[in-house]
């Protein structure tokens, strides 16, 4: 994503964009996420890769469904390459609200 277009999907103060006030409905089910839901999901970071594989599907204790990674990504600091741990939670939105 460019940095323009991180910049106008926010408004004031870097918070989103406000939207109409109504409450998202999850466009999915929890049975569509288990059975459907693609088994990786890949993220690009500076360049390196990080993989969500299936274990990493998950149902987090909020009770919303997404993905959890872990890996690692290379940063470069004055010039000294830096290998970075990182870790990687994607959240299906409003999935908590979804019944069980």
């Amino acid at each position: 994503m460019s940095e323009q277009t991180t910049k106008a999907a926010k408004g004031k103060g870097g918070k989103p964009a406000a939207d109409n006030g109504q409450a998202k409905a999850c466009p999915i089910t929890r049975e569509q996420f288990w059975g459907k839901a693609p088994p990786a999901v890949r993220v690009d970071l500076h360049g390196d890769a990080v993989v969500a594989t299936a274990a990493g599907r998950k149902e987090f204790a909020s009770t919303g469904l997404g993905y959890y990674a872990n890996g690692t990504v290379l940063i470069t600091v004055d010039g000294v390459p830096v290998k970075c741990p990182c870790q990687i939670q994607i959240f299906i939105p409003n999935s908590k609200e979804l019944p069980k």
